[in-house]
């Protein structure tokens, strides 16, 4: 009786999605596309961070992690005074050029779950559970793989979340807490950190560069293949869905998941259209309780409304969705058949 639910959904109805994507023809779509993506970049913050003078390259240590996969932790800087630590995961046998970059999501200990690295009980029961090592994974079928830790997770926790027995948890409150009162946003300061990557890879001579998450390394594939075209595509697993639904009725989501003013310029299909015509899969498990109450009904909308911003650039057959059975999960099981569906082999 005294909540403000009903009230906020009703907002949203009234005034949500003020600047969808314009599907009225090729050219109106192509111009909204570049509009949109220079508000997006906007609202999630990015015009606000600078540049490092130098991205102070570091390579820390090295490992075999089995199976003809090196495992390298290395760093970056991000920004003046703040660095990125990831994993360079090295197959002996090269396939090709393209290299995976592999964003971590919630409850894995960061980039430890996404390459596979043993050694903590908690980070290989989560691995497990949701699948979580698709770097190693990728890597193994022979793709040179980045593997970095987002900000608040892993190596990169806050104080009060910091210490082997809390790895498993991010610290996106706290950094929603600082940001958000500066203009920032969660989303945007790893969005940032991964266009750094991408800036790096693209100065040691890496042209092909595709960005690979489940979860929350899903949103922040997403958001950064939106507002990068030098990214060449992405895969998306369990996080594609309406945020009416997923996002404000389900409002106990992470603080990551919230971008000022976000809802009332766009829906999930009109970031995923700034994808368009990449190759973009997107991967949703049937039981995911992320898609909110109605399920897949959540889903598919947005999907068809994506379906049409590939079909006005002629591109159908660079975007698949991939559904699984079970809870929120990464599922592997076909991937070489879900990359096949558009057109690349892996």
């Amino acid at each position: 009786m005294y909540t403000s639910i009903d009230s906020m959904m009703r907002r949203y109805e009234r005034l949500a999605r003020q600047h969808r994507a314009d599907l009225t023809d090729r050219e109106a779509f192509k111009a909204w596309q570049d509009e949109a993506r220079t508000r997006l970049s906007s609202l999630l913050g990015l015009t606000l961070l600078e540049k490092p003078a130098d991205c102070g390259f570091k390579e820390l240590w090295s490992e075999d992690a089995g199976d003809g996969v090196r495992r390298t932790l290395a760093q970056i800087a991000v920004e003046e005074g703040v660095e990125m630590p990831f994993y360079i995961l090295t197959p002996q046998h090269r396939l090709d050029s393209r290299v995976f970059i592999c964003p971590p999501g919630h409850q894995g200990g960061g980039m430890e779950s996404v390459a596979g690295r043993r050694g903590n009980a908690d980070v290989e029961r989560m691995t497990a559970h949701y699948n979580y090592d698709y770097g190693l994974r990728l890597a193994r079928m022979g793709h040179l793989v980045i593997a970095p830790d987002a900000r608040g997770f892993g190596l990169r926790r806050e104080e009060d979340e910091s210490g082997d027995d809390k790895i498993l948890l991010s610290s996106c409150r706290a950094l929603a807490h600082m940001a958000l009162p500066l203009g920032l946003t969660v989303a945007g300061l790893q969005v940032w950190d991964l266009m750094r990557l991408v800036d790096w890879l693209s100065e040691e001579g890496h042209g092909h560069i595709f960005l690979f998450g489940f979860s929350g390394g899903g949103l922040q594939s997403l958001y950064t293949a939106a507002v990068d075209s030098r990214v060449e595509g992405a895969f998306i697993s369990g996080y594609y869905y309406g945020f009416k639904d997923s996002l404000l009725l389900l409002n106990g989501n992470c603080d990551c998941n919230y971008i000022p003013r976000l809802w009332l310029d766009y829906e999930v299909s009109d970031i995923a259209s700034l994808i368009a015509p990449r190759p973009l899969v997107i991967q949703s498990a049937r039981g995911d309780h992320l898609n909110g109450p109605r399920g897949l009904a959540n889903v598919l909308p947005y999907v068809e409304e994506l379906k049409e911003a590939y079909r006005l650039l002629g591109a159908e057959g660079k975007l698949y969705h991939d559904i699984i059975e079970g809870p929120h999960h990464f599922g592997h099981e076909h991937l070489k058949e879900d990359f096949e569906k558009i057109g690349m082999e892996i």
